[in-house]
């Protein structure tokens, strides 16, 4: 039995945007932001996935203020 675990186009796409939105909280320098918007062009689904991965980024944050 293989204990490889595969992951599927869009468990790469979550984890990309994941860590894309991590860098912008964290600091961003121009070259950072050409890349990003090359990864933006590559496929419009990647803008989609990031806009929602800091929505609930942003969302964390709230819940931490209220905590």
């Amino acid at each position: 039995m293989s204990k490889i675990i595969s992951f599927s186009p869009e468990d790469d796409r979550l984890e990309q945007a994941s860590r894309w939105v991590l860098k912008l909280d964290s600091g961003f320098t121009a070259a950072d932001r050409k890349e990003l918007r090359a990864w933006f062009r590559e496929d419009p689904e990647n803008l989609q996935v990031f806009l929602e991965v800091a929505n609930v980024w942003e969302k964390m944050d709230e819940l931490k203020k209220m905590a």
